[in-house]
């Protein structure tokens, strides 16, 4: 992962709605949950959702699935932790502090 694609994923994250958008998806884990209910669940409108929902697949936080008729959504969670594994590594890089 470089740079641009970090500031990318915690740009779309830093967004309130986006933020609350993952942080429900990511309960479901493996499963995924439906578009629909991720509107219902937040209240949002679908067409704000889907605005937001193609973001954060564009940063590769979130991937859709289609199924039939209904569009599951799963976190990407391991981009999430090469996100955090990248900063992590930067942890006390000028100096012995142990980390």
């Amino acid at each position: 992962m470089d740079d641009q694609q970090l500031v990318k994923i915690l740009s779309e994250l830093g967004h309130e709605t986006r933020l609350g958008i993952f942080k429900t998806v990511i309960q479901y884990g493996e499963e995924g949950i439906k578009v629909g209910s991720i509107a219902q669940q937040l209240e949002l409108a679908p067409s704000t959702l889907n605005f937001h929902l193609n973001r954060l697949v564009e940063a590769g936080v979130i991937r859709q699935d289609k199924q039939g008729r209904e569009i599951y959504c799963y976190a990407v969670v391991g981009v999430l932790n090469e996100a955090v594994d990248l900063l992590l590594a930067e942890c006390c890089a000028k100096t012995q502090c142990g980390c």
